[in-house]
This record gives C-alpha cells, sequence and structure tokens, in this order.
C-alpha cells in the first residue's frame, strides 16, 4: 500500500520502492506525508514491510534522521532488510510482540562486461558502508560485528533486537500479520514465515497478480482490466488493430528511450521478449548498468533488419508468442528473488 497518514500516524506497509510486481511505497511518498506531518511535529511511523530497494530505505532514513520532531519507529509485523534500515530513522524503536526485524546483505543484478559488473560490485560495496554506518551507529557495536550479522542474515525478535540495540523498547500489543511476501526466498527467514507463505500461496507472481487485480478506482467504480485481459477480451473485436498498433508503439518507446542508450541488447530483449510496459522498462533499465559504446559494422543492416523482423512476427492479439518468447512471469520473479534477498 502506498505510504499514507492514518489517525496521524505514518503507516509503510508492503514492498519499499516503486515495485513492478506488488504494491508498497516510495521515498518520494514518505517525504511528501512527512512535509503534511510537519518537521516539527512528533510523529509515529509503523512498519510492516518485508524490504526492497536500498536507494528508497536509505532516503527514507535520511527524511527521518533530518527531523526536528522526535520520531518513533514501531514495527508491527516484520521489518526486513531495506525496511530495518528504515526503522534504525526512528529516535524509539518499538518492535510489538511476535513481530520481526531482519537485516542482511544487499545484492542486486548485472548485465554487460567485466568493467559493467566491477561497477556493480562497487556500488554494493557502496551499500554495505553505508548500512554498515546506519547500524553501528545506532547499536553502538563495532563495525566489524554489524558487518559478520549482515552477512549472517540475522532476524530478530524483540527480545534480542532490544539487547543488540537495533530497537530501544517492546510493546506488549500483539503484531499485526506479516505483509504478504515469498519470505522463502531469504536464505535464513524463520520456518513459521516459510509455511505462511507457502499455505497463502504468497509467490512473488501471484503476489503481483493480486496487487495488479486489486487495483481499482473508487468504489462504484469498474477496474481497469490489466494488458492480459484486455488482449483476451479484444482478441475478436475490432480493437484487435488498436492493440497491434499499441504493442509497436510499446517496442519503440522501449527501444528508443534515453534509458536504453548503452543498454542497446538489454531493451531489445525486454522489447520483444518480455511484455513490460514502457514504464516498466525504462525503471529496470536505467537500474542497468551500461555498456560501452561500440563502432557500428557491417552487421548494423542486418540488425536492423531483424528488428523489423520479430516486429512484423509478432503473436496477434490473444494468441501466445512464439517460440523462443520468455514468460513474463518467470523474469519477474526470478529479478524479483535477486532484488528481495539483499536489494533491500
Amino acid at each position: 500500500m502506498p505510504a499514507q497518514i492514518i489517525d496521524g500516524e505514518l503507516v509503510l506497509y508492503g514492498f519499499v520502492g516503486d515495485s513492478l510486481w506488488t504494491e508498497g511505497f516510495t521515498a518520494g511518498e514518505v517525504l511528501t506525508c512527512l512535509a503534511e506531518l510537519g518537521r516539527e511535529t512528533d510523529i509515529t511511523v509503523r512498519v510492516n514491510s518485508p524490504g526492497g530497494y536500498l536507494d528508497d530505505g536509505v532516503a527514507i532514513y535520511n527524511a527521518f534522521a533530518a527531523r526536528k520532531g522526535k520520531t518513533t519507529c514501531v514495527v508491527d509485523g516484520v521489518a526486513a532488510s531495506s525496511a530495518s534500515i528504515i526503522v534504525m530513522g526512528g529516535d524509539e524503536r518499538v518492535m510489538r510482540t511476535g513481530s520481526l526485524l531482519m537485516i542482511h546483505d544487499p545484492s542486486t543484478i548485472g548485465y554487460g562486461t567485466v568493467e559493467d559488473f566491477q561497477k556493480v560490485i562497487n556500488q554494493l560495496e557502496a551499500g554495505i558502508g553505508s548500512c554498515v554506518s546506519i547500524y553501528a551507529e545506532r547499536t553502538g557495536e563495532t563495525p566489524e560485528v554489524t558487518r559478520a550479522t549482515m552477512k549472517a542474515e540475522t532476524w530478530l525478535d524483540a527480545e534480542e533486537a532490544i539487547k543488540r540495540g537495533f530497537a530501544t523498547s517492546s510493546d506488549a500489543a500483539p503484531a499485526e500479520p506479516v505483509t504478504a511476501f515469498d519470505y522463502r526466498v531469504y536464505a535464513h527467514a524463520p520456518e513459521p514465515l516459510k509455511a505462511m507463505a507457502a499455505k497463502n500461496g504468497w509467490s512473488l507472481k501471484a503476489i503481483g497478480s493480486k496487487a495488479r487485480a486489486s487495483a481499482s478506482a473508487e468504489p462504484g467504480q469498474t477496474r481497469e482490466p490489466s494488458m492480459t485481459e484486455k488482449t483476451k477480451a479484444d482478441a475478436n473485436s475490432a480493437d484487435a488493430a488498436k492493440i497491434e498498433a499499441d504493442t509497436k508503439a510499446r517496442i519503440k518507446a522501449i527501444t528508443t528511450c534515453d534509458e536504453a542508450k548503452g543498454r542497446e541488447a538489454l531493451a531489445e530483449h525486454i522489447a520483444f521478449n518480455t511484455e513490460m510496459s514502457a514504464e516498466e522498462a525504462k525503471t529496470m533499465l536505467a537500474a542497468s548498468p551500461k555498456v560501452e559504446a561500440k563502432a557500428a559494422d557491417e552487421n548494423d543492416d542486418a540488425r536492423t533488419y531483424e528488428q523489423e523482423r520479430r516486429q512484423t512476427n509478432l503473436a496477434k492479439p490473444g494468441e501466445q508468442r512464439k517460440s523462443g518468447a520468455i514468460d513474463r512471469s518467470a523474469l519477474k520473479a526470478a529479478v524479483d528473488r535477486t532484488n528481495a534477498r539483499s536489494n533491500r
């Protein structure tokens, strides 16, 4: 769910950052809420999140740290990965009975040459340094101890979190049910969380589908159908031509956007072999390192021809893509598993 103010409290439930597959909150939304609450006001922040993107988590932490008013962060259910960084921004950090806090190493995905991967490694090391600094400052533990705790993917209950300084107090109120997430992607998630994910069908694919299905408008309005639903409904209608035109426009938007520069191969893969929207593709491209530009060669014409051939061979509305296409759900799950493990 988006960051929102409920009864005067800032509520942060769901994925940290702008996810393509599930609901959550972004740093931008949090900053908007904080502006509404006022910099000098004492506030309570309620967190129930499996984690998400490190950049968003650190940005929210810094926003809390910069406030003049007292910030109390309450872990309602779970604060894992980058969500635990957010909690560290509280002057007081309260854990409800049965709640959990988890810290671990950040991770990400890479694409490109050895040099590109070295840049990714440098970015990860910078992220690790940032996390170590934040945790160590709050807990009083040495950077070495903090680093070892991160490597081990450590899950803490209220008692352990307070003992080590990650939390300042506990609340007798029982924890809220944890946010829906496939906790099986974490190496050392408690067995009850894994069992709960399995029992409730909390796979990344299922959560993403449910999130899209529940993203309806105001009461009384009809839910906007997903791209897949539109395709099926209009397969035999006069709108089929429009869908085909929209598909070609999407491909063009992805392959010619600014984010595709230096990432042309990845852009083509997304455009032709997945069903990502142009905006989703831009987000993924922007997060991927660029490949060094190479001089044009005699294969350019053949490459252009291949692109045009692929466009004319796109599946018709309502049909499956031809062999060689990649299942979008599999791509989503693979990327999200990597990001969710620590991309925080």
